[in-house]
């Protein structure tokens, strides 16, 4: 099992298969402000251990699936083009009125999925990854044809 943190209240419990990965996260924890109530004790083949809550947040830039760096380097990228660059990654399938698109970042997928909203496509659902790409699906019946479907340079 990966590394698993539960809200309990006012405290953080945290499970995990080693005791590295816990004393790991610990003094990431402690690091931020945080007190440990359990040091770290097995229980059966699993680690557990409970802290305080941290007093200082992370970096607003960054989360567990994007760096707000990336997302601004691949915006800067495209320029104020809607059509983003060719060799962005991305595949589009189309099948009916849907359109699959699968791409090797999830921002990639994003700038792709932000060229078909911007012609009235929906989105249905998360972009989510799937093995080693992201996957989103967007429907087109609602398109107000002002701009055609195909990316540029795709067959």
């Amino acid at each position: 099992m990966a590394l698993k943190v539960f809200d309990a209240g006012d405290y953080l419990v945290l499970g995990a298969d080693s005791r590295e990965e816990i004393e790991s996260r610990l003094a990431t924890y402690e690091s931020r402000g945080a007190q440990v109530i359990s040091a770290p004790v097995a229980i059966g083949s699993h680690w557990a251990a409970a802290c305080t809550l941290p007093v200082s947040g992370t970096d607003i830039d960054v989360s567990d699936r994007l760096m707000l760096s990336d997302l601004w380097e691949a915006v800067s990228r495209t320029n104020s083009d809607p059509v983003a660059p060719i060799d962005d990654g991305c595949r589009v399938e189309e099948i009916g009125f849907k359109r699959i698109i699968t791409g090797p970042t999830k921002v990639q997928v994003m700038l792709r999925v932000g060229y078909f909203t911007r012609t009235g496509a929906n989105v249905i659902g998360d972009i989510e990854q799937d093995g080693d790409v992201w996957v989103a699906i967007i429907d087109t019946a609602g398109t107000n044809g002002s701009a055609p479907y195909q990316w540029a340079g795709e067959d």
